[in-house]
C-alpha cells in the first residue's frame, strides 16, 4: 500500500514538472493585408431581404432571383480605391457603375464606404472579414426609401453574398 502511495506521489510531482514547461508555438505569420484581400472581382450569389420592423421576429427572403439580371452581377475592387460594377441586366443595382470605396479601418474594418459616381456616399457594413484566403464577401446594407440618410431606423436590410471569381 505504502508503494503505490509513493508511486502516485512520484507520479503527481512528474506530471507537475512537466505541465510547466515553457510551449515553444509557431510564428503566426504578418496580419492579412485587408485592402489586398478585397482587391478582386466578385459575383453576387445571394441577395436575401430582411424586415427590421417585424414585430414577431426578423422576417427574412431570399430575393437573389429578383435581384440578378440575365448575366452575372459582378463588382471588382481596385488597390487603388476604385471599383467597376457589371449589373448583368439588373434593374436592382444600388451600388451604380462604379466608383470609389475605402475602409473605415484598413487594418480591421467593420464597413466599407462605397460612393458611385455621381451619387451619396453610402457604408455598407460588413459582415464577416475579408481575406487573402477566403472565397466569400458578405456585406449588407440598410435601406430606408423615405429617408434614405437615415439608416439607423431602416424598414429593410439586405445581404449581399458574393463569390470571389
Amino acid at each position: 500500500m505504502q508503494y503505490i502511495k509513493h508511486l502516485l506521489l512520484l507520479a503527481l510531482v512528474a506530471t507537475t514538472f512537466t505541465a510547466c514547461q515553457d510551449d515553444d508555438y509557431a510564428p503566426i505569420g504578418e496580419p492579412s493585408d485587408k485592402v489586398v484581400a478585397i482587391s478582386d472581382t466578385w459575383r453576387l450569389t445571394t441577395v436575401e431581404q430582411t424586415d427590421n420592423l417585424t414585430l414577431a421576429g426578423l422576417k427574412s427572403l431570399d430575393i437573389t432571383t429578383y435581384f440578378l439580371g440575365s448575366e452575372d452581377f459582378v463588382i471588382a475592387f481596385s488597390m487603388d480605391g476604385t471599383y467597376t460594377v457589371e449589373d448583368g441586366g439588373s434593374d436592382r443595382n444600388f451600388f451604380g457603375t462604379g466608383g470609389t470605396w475605402a475602409y473605415d479601418d484598413p487594418e480591421f474594418p467593420t464597413n466599407l464606404t462605397l460612393t458611385p459616381i455621381g451619387g451619396m456616399a453610402m457604408v455598407i457594413d460588413l459582415e464577416q472579414a475579408v481575406l487573402e484566403v477566403g472565397n466569400e464577401l458578405k456585406i449588407s446594407q440598410r435601406r430606408n426609401c423615405t429617408d434614405p440618410s437615415n439608416t439607423a431606423e431602416a424598414p429593410i436590410s439586405y445581404v449581399y453574398t458574393f463569390e470571389r471569381s
